[in-house]
């Protein structure tokens, strides 16, 4: 490579007497200088090929190098000889045509002049009104795409963040910029500056421009709500009002809507399913007792079967309350040895449930096998225990709900039991605070006789419910030391540790009414 640099140099010193053709000459070196780099690159990357590649290279270099060696001056003097032609060329065509060429060189420059101050003038009313379709263009479209991204899921969040960092650093661009051109540095002058309050305005135009369509639509979108939309409504906050309080939520429903009929149609819907959903329990009008409201004694949407009593009770899902009761039909009950196991295990839960829950219900279903005669065939029960709590003088309403699925399998004599419990409550004195808590069970005993099973079948549910209970009165008490302080800094902005222990000294309610003087 650096015998290549050598002739380069050679060849740059020789090209100092040309007076014309002297580009020429230096076209000539760097092709050169191309060539051999290139030539190089490819011998260096010729791979298994290399050692051939140096072989024909010594062998060109020995044949054909004194050859070149001979006739190196001769293109360069060829060179000097054109470039001698064409400067004798050029100084009579100089003599001949000076005057002609000084003549017409101003002329042509005057009008050049004036040919270009109008083509300036024409270009920049050209460019700045390109200038202006497309800033228009990219602002529409800008402001299209930021409304399809704010659509997408966590976008806003991101957005917020990154939109005044954005802005920060801009401002701080611009005000660097300001200050360079400030002080005199000419580079400043052509550094573009960020349109900040352009590109607020247009923002913000496009902001209250949507405001206005949505205030536009707003009355039209209420006309055009109709009655079974409206019930709709009603229906979702009905089925899900909390333990114990839908009749206020009712209340609350008829007055917004208004409409006595749009209100019926949406309580018509939601009772039922709030009252499944929350296993209500109903007194039936002889006393003997109450029809739990679930899914598993559901033989239509107004008759509930009482398996303790063996009636079929006709429920008002809207005003909740039993209206007529009668005898459950042969098809109904189930078989007097599947009812054995049934009663028996339904008589020992009642015993449980009478000394665990002071307000609780329960029942016990048959959902398969209620046909079998005897030993042999496998059947299924389903206990549902129904437990509530409401005292909205003191603003706490709740709920226990726990359901065990028990199956018995004759063949592996084996009885298999799932259960799920859900408890639910509701705090809403200076406050709105639910809780809500589930969990579920598995468990299994052994196919024994109708008293055993049931005793066996009680204590594993009576187990596994305190323990839940145990484990929820436990987190209670470790609630302040860990869930409530999470809800806030553990050092707040006077540096002084909340006291944590003893809560019920603070009182917001009371703290806003002696602050603003209310009732003085």
């Amino acid at each position: 490579m650096a015998d290549y640099h050598a002739q380069t140099e050679e060849i740059s010193r020789e090209g100092e007497g040309l007076k014309y053709l002297n580009f020429v000459h230096l076209a000539a070196m760097q092709a050169v200088v191309c060539l051999a780099m290139l030539y190089q690159f490819a011998k260096m990357s010729s791979g298994p090929l290399k050692p051939g590649v140096y072989l024909a290279e010594g062998t060109v270099k020995v044949v054909i190098g004194p050859v070149c060696e001979r006739f190196r001056d001769v293109p360069f003097e060829f060179l000097k000889f054109l470039d001698r032609k064409t400067g004798e060329s050029l100084t009579a065509v100089a003599r001949n045509v000076a005057a002609l060429l000084k003549s017409a060189s101003a002329q042509a420059y005057k009008a050049i002049q004036k040919a270009r101050a109008g083509a300036v003038a024409m270009a920049s009313g050209v460019a700045k009104e390109v200038y202006v379709r497309c800033e228009l263009v990219a602002e529409r479209y800008a402001v299209a795409a930021w409304r399809s991204l704010n659509r997408l899921p966590l976008f806003p969040r991101v957005a917020q963040v990154l939109v005044h960092m954005a802005a920060y650093w801009a401002a701080k661009y611009n005000s660097e910029v300001g200050t360079a051109a400030g002080r005199g540095y000419a580079v400043a002058h052509y550094l573009p500056t960020v349109p900040i309050e352009r590109i607020t305005n247009v923002f913000l135009e496009d902001s209250e421009k949507a405001r206005r369509e949505r205030t536009a639509k707003a009355p039209d979108e209420a006309e055009e709500l109709g009655g079974r939309q409206k019930a709709e409504i009603a229906k979702w906050f009905l089925a899900n009002a909390p333990a114990g309080e839908i009749q206020y939520v009712a209340k609350d429903m008829r007055s917004i809507l208004g409409d006595d009929a749009i209100y019926e149609m949406a309580a018509a819907e939601a009772y039922p399913v709030y009252n499944k959903a929350h296993l209500i329990a109903l007194q039936m009008p002889d006393r003997s007792g109450d029809v739990l409201i679930t899914a598993y004694g559901e033989l239509d949407k107004n008759n509930y079967f009482d398996p303790r009593t063996a009636q079929v009770a006709t429920v008002d899902h809207v005003k909740q309350v039993c209206t007529n009761v009668r005898p459950a039909s042969d098809e109904e009950l189930p078989s007097p040895y599947i009812e054995e196991f049934r009663s028996t295990l339904a008589d020992e839960l009642s015993k449980y449930v009478g000394e665990t829950y002071p307000k609780g219900t329960c029942a016990v279903y048959c959902i398969s096998g209620k046909d079998a005669e005897g030993p042999g065939a496998d059947f299924e029960f389903v206990i549902v225990i129904s437990a509530t709590k409401y005292s909205p003088q003191n603003f706490c309403n709740g709920r226990w709900q726990s359901t065990w699925n028990v199956d018995f399998k004759d063949d592996l004599q084996f009885v298999e039991i799932k259960g799920k419990i859900l408890v639910g409550s509701h705090y809403f004195e200076e406050g709105n605070v639910h809780l809500d808590a589930k969990n579920e069970f598995k468990d299994s005993t052994i196919f024994q006789s109708p008293e055993d099973c049931a005793a066996s079948i009680t204590n594993i549910i009576c187990h596994h419910e305190t323990e839940f209970m145990a484990s929820l009165e436990a987190s209670y008490v470790h609630l302040p030391d860990t869930t409530f302080k999470d809800l806030r800094r553990k050092l707040p902005v006077t540096r002084t540790l909340f006291p944590w222990h003893s809560t019920l000294q603070f009182s917001l309610t009371r703290d806003i009414t002696r602050e603003l003087e209310i009732g003085q």
